[in-house]
């Protein structure tokens, strides 16, 4: 009988990873990588931004590694909650859809609310009109107002369409005040 040598690798397994993804806030740098032990964690977010934009959702995709002689358990916990499916048939724990993946990567996705409205900071009201002929109608005189308005919010200046309406009697007579 001949003798052989084996050599077994035995991987160090993780039965729990603690995920902190920061939420997406309007003007802020997303947030790229969690520091783990025994895994990397990287993210990614859809729609790309260089920092997020006001009044949108974000999903985050993070993918977590597995570092060299380590392994994730198939039971894993996510932040002290174990993985549960939903009525939908997905895999869930803390908020987060949970994939095991055949290279042994685990793949997490959250989508967040949409980050807060920009504040209006100015409006650029309308010019004054003087009205130096005579109109029969209110439709008339509408016709004639300005048809669009400045809008400056933390983001962006921007130029908006005005609707104008007559509510109430209009007095056509020659130099009325209406």
């Amino acid at each position: 009988v001949e003798s052989a040598d084996w050599t077994f690798a035995i991987k160090n397994l993780i039965e729990e990873i603690s995920i902190d993804v920061t939420a997406p806030t309007a003007t802020e740098t997303p947030q790229e990588t969690i520091k783990a032990d025994g895994y990397t964690a990287e993210i990614k977010w859809t729609p790309e931004a260089e920092t997020f934009d006001y009044n949108k959702s974000y999903t985050a995709t993070v993918t977590l590694t597995p570092k060299d002689n380590y392994k994730f358990a198939e039971n894993i916990k996510i932040n002290g909650c174990e993985i549960t499916v939903n009525e939908e048939g997905l895999s869930t724990a803390d908020g987060f859809t949970v994939t095991y993946n055949e290279d042994g990567t685990i793949t997490l996705t959250k989508t967040y609310e949409a980050t807060a409205k920009a504040k209006i900071t100015y409006l650029t009201p309308p010019e004054n009109v003087t009205l130096e002929e005579h109109y029969a109608s209110a439709e008339d005189v509408i016709k004639t107002l300005p048809t669009t308005v400045t809008i400056e919010s933390e983001n962006e200046i921007t130029s908006l369409p005005v609707t104008w309406a007559f509510d109430g009697t209009y007095d056509s007579t020659a130099n009325a005040e209406n």
